[in-house]
């Protein structure tokens, strides 16, 4: 073999060890810090880990909160670290994710995820430092290791050193929240696929009657009979079609509400947006969906069960039901405008009349009085119904029982709604014309709302 041959194997291996030199883990074990040894351990310090050394992490929750700041303790105990030696010890802490902070100068930080100790912290066995956690829900892992010196400064190596390590998992809270949207945007659309559902229904119902096909010009008649109709039947229907769709669309809320309230730190509806939904939940719930389907009900069963043809005001009955499509557009004509009423369903006063509260209360109130309106005239034609049109023969006590709960439910109403109705206008007119029903400044009772309201309300 020749020397240029031999020179040659001499190049190549020098130049694989210097490659592996750079490409291997750095790592620096001084008494200035640590840094490099997550997975390659305190080497510099002992060529295995120590089971005489016991390192330690304390402070660290079982699961974390998002963003959220921790004060960690890290220490040993064990090895020839003596308290009496010019060094004693030293740590590097490694983090998979947050971010650590000092907070003396006995630790310092070599990046945002790893911390070991400094010149000054080389003397002690405990360490503390501040780790935030991070803003998405993922375990974090963390590692230690943790030598205790001989206190020979180098003079002999590190003979005599040891070194140990300890690991700990702090528990995310599940996946990050999700990104916050525009709730208005979301219960539109479900409103929009609400009514194409209920529009799909209609036409089932149409072909039912008409197999031949869709014609308009047997549509248009159909449809309108229905609509402008004043036969009991098809009036109590139609409020079985409100309540229905209505009680959709406060379901929506209630689960869109749900979703807000599911996981801590959701931003899926903002506090603002979440006052609105709650107020218009209630709104819905209560005027828009139960109490139409109670009115259905009546409206179907109660003349057949005394006997009359109709209801006495049949032109009223039907006043009485298209009052509320009205209404619903008044109260949701706010909200969609992202300025809709914030003050829950009750809307005590003084809030409600302050210029804190949103320009849509405005509208709810006009919508609730329209509500009160329909609700007093359909308490008046039930009343006078049951009261003169009983088939001959029929006593009060001959009548059937449903038929009596319509009649103490209808003559609570009719004494009862007029006080919120009268409420209402007030809170109407102190947000448009300037009166002060409930300004306390101006001499207003802010109290009297809340007898008002809870006149009608209890019963």
């Amino acid at each position: 073999m020749n020397k240029d041959a031999v020179m040659s194997r001499r190049l190549v291996i020098l130049s694989i060890l210097a490659l592996a030199m750079v490409v291997a883990p750095s790592v620096t074990s001084l008494p200035s810090g640590i840094s490099g040894v997550k997975d390659t351990g305190c080497n510099c310090h002992g060529t295995a880990a120590s089971d005489s050394v016991t390192a330690s992490i304390s402070g660290l929750p079982e699961s974390y909160n998002a963003s959220t700041t921790y004060a960690v303790t890290v220490s040993f105990t064990g090895g020839p670290g003596d308290e009496g030696n010019a060094n004693v010890g030293g740590f590097n802490l490694w983090a998979s994710g947050g971010s650590f902070a000092t907070v003396d100068s006995s630790t310092q930080l070599m990046g945002a995820s790893e911390a070991t100790h400094t010149v000054e912290g080389n003397d002690q066995r405990s360490w503390t430092l501040e780790w935030t956690s991070p803003d998405s829900g993922d375990d974090v892992a963390f590692v230690l290791h943790a030598n205790s010196v001989n206190g020979n400064e180098g003079d002999s190596g590190s003979s005599g050193d040891m070194w140990n390590k300890a690991e700990a998992t702090v528990l995310g809270f599940g996946p990050p929240p999700p990104p916050e949207v525009d709730p208005f945007k979301v219960l539109a659309t479900l409103i929009v696929v609400s009514a194409v559902l209920l529009s799909i229904v209609v036409l089932y119902v149409f072909y039912r009657n008409n197999p031949d096909g869709f014609e308009w010009e047997k549509f248009a008649p159909w449809i309108t009979e229905w609509l402008t109709s004043t036969d009991h039947k098809k009036i109590g229907t139609l409020y079985f079609v409100q309540g229905l769709f209505f009680l959709g669309v406060g379901g929506i809320m209630a689960m869109m509400i749900r979703v807000q309230l599911s996981s801590p730190g959701n931003d899926f509806i903002g506090q603002d947006y979440y006052n609105q939904f709650f107020t218009l939940h209630g709104t819905t719930m209560i005027f828009l969906a139960a109490m139409p389907l109670i009115a259905g009900f009546a409206n179907w069963i109660v003349p057949l069960q005394i006997g009359a043809a109709d209801l006495v005001f049949p032109r009223l009955n039907a006043l009485s039901f298209w009052l509320q499509p009205v209404a619903a557009l008044l109260i949701f004509t706010g909200v969609f405008s992202g300025g809709g009423a914030d003050t829950g369903w009750t809307g005590y006063a003084p809030y409600v009349v302050t210029e804190t509260a949103h320009a849509g209360v405005s509208m709810w109130a006009a919508g609730q009085i329209m509500l009160v309106a329909s609700s007093t005239l359909t308490g008046i034609n039930f009343l006078t119904t049951i009261a003169v049109a009983r088939a001959e023969g029929m006593g009060w006590f001959q009548m059937p029982l449903f038929t009596w709960s319509i009649l103490i439910a209808n003559l609570m109403l009719f004494l009862s709604i007029p006080a919120f109705g009268v409420g209402l206008i007030q809170v109407f007119l102190d947000r448009t014309i300037g009166t002060a029903f409930y300004e306390v400044a101006a001499g207003g009772d802010p109290l009297l709302w809340s007898h008002l309201f809870w006149y009608f309300g209890h019963p």
